[in-house]
């Protein structure tokens, strides 16, 4: 599925990049790469802790990521971004950032939110 929404490989001209830079490109890559884990970590340990079913909030969560992703790839920031954020209701995410700090053992989900 990644290949349908990736268009071929453009390479970065890093050559011009000292090193200092480079571990900046690094540091850069990895909040791609490596925040989306932990954020999929996170709701499921979230949604663990409402006694949700593990395989089902496995099967979710990966499909709502996908489909976030899928959207800005296609969108952009911010067309492809949804939710209260986007839409600036406060109310909304105020709320959201309640219910997560109540959660026993949200394993942190309300800092990421």
């Amino acid at each position: 599925w990644l290949a349908q929404l990736v268009p071929p490989a453009r390479w970065l001209e890093l050559d011009r990049l000292d090193a200092s830079q480079r571990t900046a490109y690094h540091a850069a890559c990895s909040l791609d790469a490596n925040f989306l884990g932990l954020l999929l970590s996170s709701s499921r340990v979230a949604m663990n802790s409402l006694g949700l079913a593990p395989p089902a909030v496995e099967a979710a969560t990966i499909q709502l990521m996908q489909s976030s992703l899928a959207a800005l790839v296609q969108l952009g920031v911010p067309g492809g971004v949804s939710g209260p954020v986007a839409r600036g209701d406060h109310a909304t995410v105020e709320a959201h950032l309640r219910a997560l700090e109540a959660l026993t053992g949200a394993g942190g989900a309300a800092d990421l939110y």
